[in-house]
């Protein structure tokens, strides 16, 4: 969205979509959030910041492919808890891409905003 901010520039025709495209940013957030850690930026910082659902699936998922029976009732509620938590984040993300990403697309369309510069592709 950054890239897209650049190259619509400041005027009074892409105001509002600019600002539709930050509200965007700021819906996407939350569900970025709980899926990845984004505030680690280097390797240590696992340390500092929990682990959000990528993390705890694959941790999951390693305990489960390396053991010799099948998962045990624990490790099957905690997957049920995560995929509950995983499939809200599902639900936000389609609702985003049905409602706001569309509606951030006529308003591009009606501020008749180039959807590809060809000169920055070349």
């Amino acid at each position: 969205m950054e890239d897209a901010h650049k190259r619509i520039g400041d005027t009074p025709k892409s105001k509002p979509v600019i600002d539709a495209m930050s509200a965007l940013e700021k819906k996407i957030a939350p569900v970025e959030q709980e899926l990845i850690q984004v505030k680690m930026k280097s390797s240590e910082g696992n340390l500092r910041y929990p682990n959000m659902l990528n993390e705890q699936f694959d941790s999951l998922s390693h305990t489960v492919d390396n053991a010799d029976n099948a998962p045990t009732d624990q490790q099957q509620k905690v997957y049920e808890g995560l995929n509950a938590k995983l499939q809200k984040q599902v639900a936000q993300w389609q609702a985003i891409m049905k409602e706001d990403v569309p509606a951030l697309n006529q308003l591009i369309q009606k501020a008749d905003i180039p959807a590809i510069n060809m000169a920055s592709v070349q």
